[in-house]
């Protein structure tokens, strides 16, 4: 690992060439509305230079979010005409050398696209499970075919726990592959013991996920949300189910740079296989549709033009 007096010594060399790179704006057409389309809009810029304690960040490939998706139709309450965090794509930016994340060479951009966002989210999501879970409890990740899903399976495993994948029937193979011990399709009940699973993490903002996920613990069981449901929905569990069956309902948003670090280890040891679609910038309605309609197994990645 870098030290960072050398990533900044990095930085001021790499800061002294005079180039100009690419910005690639999406903006929304008409905003909070379904099925919106993104218009694109480039520009070439200057170069920034790091000052102190920056860095100097080339970009290649971001992940395209589900979330920043149904924030565009309106389905969350964030307005916004700027896609998101994926909306904006800069060739070089400049970052603070104390909130970067040392990416090991033997990855690739695009798993490390999928590996900064819905990995990180997915590990620290697992990660909460430390205090109330063993090794070789049942874990149900619901929606356990996409993006953060089929990460889950496999952090899960190393983490020791023995996972049940809950999605749509044409995610089975993936979440097979990833390493689940049971596959079951979104309608059905889980797999489990007979009492239900120790731990259930609803990594996807669908209504029936979340009132499914309650029924599929057992008692003392720990819920773990992840998923945004529209924001008018409330997850029916009363504080009597919660004294009475000893319910523990926690939320997650993302992870922290130890947690980072971790997971960006066990993929450059080879322990995490990542599933991407790797599409073009200017793709990027295409893209938003295929997530609309679900069809993206794994995670959907665009690459800087």
């Amino acid at each position: 690992m870098e030290s960072t007096s050398s990533m900044k010594e990095v930085a001021r060399i790499v800061g002294t060439e005079k180039r100009r790179g690419r910005r690639v704006v999406a903006r929304v057409k008409k905003s909070s509305t379904p099925h919106a389309q993104l218009e694109l809009r480039h520009a070439i810029l200057p170069v920034p230079e790091p000052g102190n304690g920056e860095v100097l960040v080339k970009l290649e490939c971001t992940g395209f979010c589900h979330s920043v998706l149904r924030c565009i139709h309106g389905e969350l309450p964030l307005s916004i005409n700027v896609v998101g965090h994926e909306g904006v794509r800069e060739e070089y930016v400049v970052s603070p050398a104390d909130f970067v994340s040392l990416i090991p060479e033997n990855l690739a951009p695009e798993a490390v696209a999928l590996l900064l966002c819905a990995g990180l989210t997915m590990y620290g999501a697992l990660n909460k499970l430390d205090k109330y879970c063993d090794k070789g409890d049942w874990v149900v990740i619901m929606g356990a075919g996409g993006g953060l899903g089929h990460l889950g399976i496999q952090v899960g495993k190393e983490m020791g726990y023995r996972v049940i994948a809950v999605d749509s029937e044409s995610k089975r193979d993936i979440c097979m592959r990833s390493g689940a011990e049971a596959f079951v399709d979104f309608p059905r009940q889980p797999l489990t013991d007979g009492i239900g699973a120790h731990a259930v993490i609803v990594v996807v903002g669908l209504k029936k996920a979340c009132e499914q996920s309650v029924n599929f613990l057992r008692p003392v069981g720990t819920l773990v949300c992840v998923g945004l449901p529209r924001p008018d929905y409330h997850l029916r569990v009363s504080p009597l189910m919660c004294v009475d069956r000893g319910y523990r309902i926690v939320g997650s948003a993302v992870g922290t740079g130890e947690e980072m670090q971790a997971l960006l280890k066990l993929a450059a040891d080879g322990k995490l296989s990542t599933h991407v679609r790797v599409s073009g910038f200017e793709q990027i309605n295409e893209v938003a549709g295929l997530l609309e309609r679900f069809e993206v197994e794994g995670r959907a990645v665009l690459r800087m033009p």
